[in-house]
């Protein structure tokens, strides 16, 4: 959610922005017991959040946000893992970068960078779509994210359609890291302006 304290989110000014979510997920590794090496499945669930404070202004086509605040994540993984640096909870700071360029009349480009320091965890994005009709485009997506124990890419594709109950964003592409290079994701996201 973010909220801009000039009450228009259209002109330059300061934000107020506050982030959360929970997700699980799952890997293998291989341990030993002094004889014999075997692989252990680990499944784990973190929850994030953050709150910032940031500034939006438009130059021409670009409009462009800086953002810094506080952040938090946990992370729980079982069976325990003593080899896993990502685990535990963790509180720091967080900055993040966006741009929207307008590329002509039916075209525009984004770019995502943020990086936190709980972990070390760290994001970047960048989409180019194109206008197909009125109110949707189609488009690509490449990005790359990680922390202390990842390092992944990703590449897809996404649609975006604007009604007059909000934006909906549908992304879908492979994604994957030096242990399992080709697994899908997908998401689906509705962006509302109140």
């Amino acid at each position: 959610m973010t909220y801009a304290l000039n009450g228009d989110k259209s002109r330059d000014g300061w934000r107020i922005r506050l982030e959360g979510g929970s997700g699980t997920y799952g890997y293998s590794s291989s341990r030993t017991d002094g004889l014999n090496e075997f692989s252990v499945d680990f499944t784990g669930q973190s929850t994030f959040g953050s709150a910032l404070i940031g500034y939006q202004w438009q130059d021409g086509p670009w409009t462009t946000k800086l953002f810094a605040g506080v952040a938090y994540q946990n992370h729980v993984v079982g069976p325990i893992d003593l080899d896993n640096p990502v685990v535990g909870e963790k509180w720091g700071g967080k900055i993040s970068a966006e741009g929207w360029r307008n590329v002509g009349e039916a075209s525009f480009a984004t770019y995502d960078l943020s990086f936190a320091t709980p972990f070390s965890s760290y994001a970047g994005q960048v989409r180019y779509g194109q206008s197909i009709i009125e109110n949707l485009w189609l488009g690509i997506e490449v990005g790359g994210y990680g922390n202390a124990e990842l390092n992944a890419a990703r590449a897809g594709l996404f649609g975006r359609w604007r009604t007059e109950y909000g934006t909906l964003w549908v992304t879908g592409g492979v994604s994957g890291d030096y242990d399992d290079p080709t697994t899908p994701y997908g998401s689906v996201i509705v962006v509302r302006s109140f």
